[in-house]
């Protein structure tokens, strides 16, 4: 990730790919995201795990975080 600066690293998340085509058909991540927890019954439990929790929907989009990190494509 971040390729060609400081913070190169490689990605911890597990990509797969058609054996055909080459297209990515899904990414795997062990973190997990959990939103708008706080509209969860309280018998729900949340999955075990690493994750990151958010009681509610963040403030921005993920197109505004994607142009605010230079990361949006047209």
């Amino acid at each position: 990730m971040n390729r060609d600066t400081p913070e190169e690293h490689i990605a911890s998340s597990e990509r797969n790919f058609c054996s055909k085509c080459s297209s990515m058909l899904w990414l795997y991540d062990k973190t997990m995201v959990c939103l708008m927890t706080e509209r969860k019954p309280e018998y729900v439990r949340l999955p075990e795990g690493p994750k990151h929790v958010y009681t509610k929907l963040p403030a921005k989009s993920l197109e505004d975080w994607h142009k605010e990190n230079n990361l949006y494509v047209e």
